[in-house]
């Protein structure tokens, strides 16, 4: 069922996206309908920051593919020459001088170094440190989305505080509108119609204002979803409401948190990768280094003429041998300044008490986020209540002192105070609300869960 939601969904954005472009086809700057859902979307397919970590971990995934490469050994073929003139040592020790040593060797052979700790050691840390990358890429991309949230939240907080204004500003016109016609008429004062249209630029001022925020926090969110210039941005969520998400007890979400988040994953396994980089400084040291060289070519003196200028010719064998070589090697490192001083141990155990300082420093950042979380959810559920009960009180009032005033039992100073704590009752619950989804998506992330 749900890919037929999602189908759903697009074909409605798709007509919403229609209908904004063939209103808008006039104007150079191109609208686009979003909704949170496409944020989400959006934001994990082309969100920077979440493509840098995605190259860091494939660059990791390299670093692994280059550890595995230690046991291979490196081939080589070719052709080489070998000229020398003057004196030569010959088999019994004495000179020959007035001597030409002109030789031919080409072949092929294989040459290998095994280093058995770095092999072994350094390849299994290259393995935890791919790992971590990929829970680095996670926490990376959990928080990324986080701020997407955030953006999209103070956005479309902005286009509905414009909304608000813009329709206050209509009613507060047809007031203004009103009251001159019954000062004109001589049933009221002029002091009123001058009060009410100075209520009218006043909300105008706060309507602009707000299309400011819009526009900034439209820009924002269209920068971490790596949009292209001169698009702007409407959501089609028209309602702002609460979301509600279980939560759990405070220990027993911190417990789970240390288990699931990809942040303390990502240092434990940098941990682990270190002692693992460790033993070969320390049981590392007895194991041999294996060395390995075989060729077969063929070997021999050359013919040396003299080659006509601007002409190129290959040299001439008088004489060619076939020749063979196999050397075997195992060979223990003995490292002095390693065993007496020990640097290298050290420079480890230093690296290993900074991580275990980290992971400790990151535990004390979960505690803090989950209960700065929890705080904040509990308050702005009691906020929310509030700012719903007297959103509800104010729009009544309003429209009772609309319809007096209407009837001319009402002075239209009453008039703009309703007006007043109507909109201020309305941006008290769009800020509330925001902050209740955003923290809820905060908490959710704390808790050890991937958005």
């Amino acid at each position: 069922m749900q890919p037929i939601k999602n189908i759903h969904l697009k074909i409605a954005l798709c007509i919403l996206a229609c209908c904004f472009f063939a209103k808008n086809k006039a104007t150079a700057q191109e609208t686009l309908p979003i909704n949170f859902e496409i944020v989400l979307q959006l934001c994990n397919a082309n969100n920077l920051t979440i493509q840098e970590y995605q190259i860091r971990q494939k660059a990791a995934a390299a670093d692994l593919a280059k550890a595995k490469e230690w046991w291979l050994p490196e081939l080589y073929a070719g052709i080489q020459t070998e000229q020398r003139w003057g004196a030569a040592m010959n088999a019994d020790g004495r000179f020959a001088l007035d001597v030409e040593n002109d030789n031919l060797w080409a072949g092929i052979g294989l040459d290998a170094t095994w280093n058995f700790a770095d092999g072994i050691f350094k390849t299994k840390a290259a393995k935890l440190q791919n790992k971590a990358a990929e829970y680095q890429t996670q926490a990376a991309k959990n928080q990324t989305i986080l701020t997407a949230i955030e953006a999209y939240y103070d956005f479309l907080g902005a286009q509905l505080a414009y909304q608000a204004y813009e329709k206050l500003a209509e009613e507060s016109d047809v007031l203004s509108q009103q009251i001159s016609i019954q000062v004109e008429a001589g049933l009221g004062y002029e002091s009123d119609n001058l009060l009410s249209k100075s209520n009218l630029n006043h909300l105008k001022i706060e309507m602009l204002d707000a299309k400011r925020r819009w526009g900034a926090t439209a820009a924002r969110l269209a920068n971490l979803l790596n949009m292209k210039p001169n698009i702007q941005l409407v959501s089609v969520d028209t309602l702002l409401n609460p979301v509600e998400q279980s939560t759990e007890n405070e220990e027993v979400a911190i417990t789970a948190a240390y288990d699931r988040r990809p942040e303390l994953k990502m240092l434990n396994l940098n941990q682990e990768a270190l002692a693992t980089a460790k033993k070969t400084a320390t049981i590392g040291l007895a194991l041999p280094e294996l060395r390995l060289n075989y060729f077969t070519s063929q070997f021999g003196d050359l013919n040396n003429r003299i080659t006509p200028l601007n002409a190129i010719q290959f040299p001439e064998t008088d004489q060619l041998y076939p020749t063979q070589a196999f050397n075997i090697g195992l060979l223990w490192k003995i490292p002095l300044g390693t065993l007496l001083y020990q640097g290298d141990i050290k420079k480890y155990d230093a690296q290993l008490d900074l991580k275990a300082n980290e992971i400790a420093q990151q535990k004390l950042t979960i505690n803090e986020e989950i209960a700065v979380c929890k705080i904040t959810m509990d308050n702005a559920r009691e906020q929310i209540n509030l700012a719903k009960e007297g959103s509800g009180y104010a729009k009544k009032a309003l429209n009772q002192s609309i319809a007096r005033q209407e009837l001319g039992v009402i002075r239209p100073f009453e008039i703009l105070q309703a007006q007043e704590v109507f909109i201020k009752m309305r941006l008290d619950y769009i800020k509330v609300v925001s902050r209740f989804n955003v923290a809820t998506y905060r908490y959710q992330v704390a808790i050890g869960n991937n958005l």
